[in-house]
């Protein structure tokens, strides 16, 4: 009676028993993510994951029915503009366009941002968690492009930087050479 027990409880550690510390935590952002599209992006020679859904804002909340036509068909970086452009197609009907990509693409903070569809402002709701940013915003029917502007984009910071780098250096060995000239010692050995 007792034997079928105890080759249970000898079988069960090798069978898979998960304790604690085997546990992962899963984040609420990777959950989202789950249930949403997936547009890789190549700027400058690094790869964007970037995460978005289109939903008919029918049912609750939680289970709100996707709209399966409408797509995402591009998605760029325009650096004159700071902006994040998406286009999209078969928006048939109003929708709740949600997105999340990495915060790092448009450095801003959500006061800063602009979102405009089709060229009219939309109200929009922003949160930042960790490293990525989810907005969500109505997508009003026959839309077509989405345009995400911010204060700046990734890669202007660094080569700027880099530029004034470069200027002041040259204009400081310029001086220090101009100066050595000017107050050459007059004695000859």
């Amino acid at each position: 009676m007792f034997r079928p027990l105890l080759l249970i409880a000898l079988a069960l550690p090798i069978i898979g028993i998960s304790y604690a510390e085997q546990v992962h935590l899963i984040q609420h952002a990777d959950i989202a993510e789950l249930i949403m599209h997936k547009y890789q992006l190549n700027f400058d020679g690094n790869d964007y994951t970037i995460f978005y859904r289109f939903t008919t804002g029918q049912g609750s909340d939680e289970s709100s029915e996707e709209d399966i036509l409408s797509k995402v068909s591009s998605i760029t970086i325009d650096k004159q503009r700071k902006s994040l452009n998406i286009s999209v197609k078969n928006v048939e009907q109003t929708d709740i366009f949600s997105l999340q990509f990495p915060q790092k693409l448009i450095p801003s903070q959500s006061k800063d941002l602009t979102v405009l569809v089709d060229g009219k402002k939309k109200p929009f709701e922003s949160n930042v968690q960790g490293v990525k940013r989810t907005m969500i915003f109505i997508l009003p029917a026959k839309s077509s492009k989405i345009e995400i502007i911010g204060t700046q984009v990734i890669p202007e910071f660094q080569s700027g930087m880099f530029a004034f780098t470069v200027v002041m250096l040259s204009l400081l060995v310029s001086f220090f050479v101009w100066r050595l000239k000017i107050f050459k010692p007059s004695f000859q050995y």
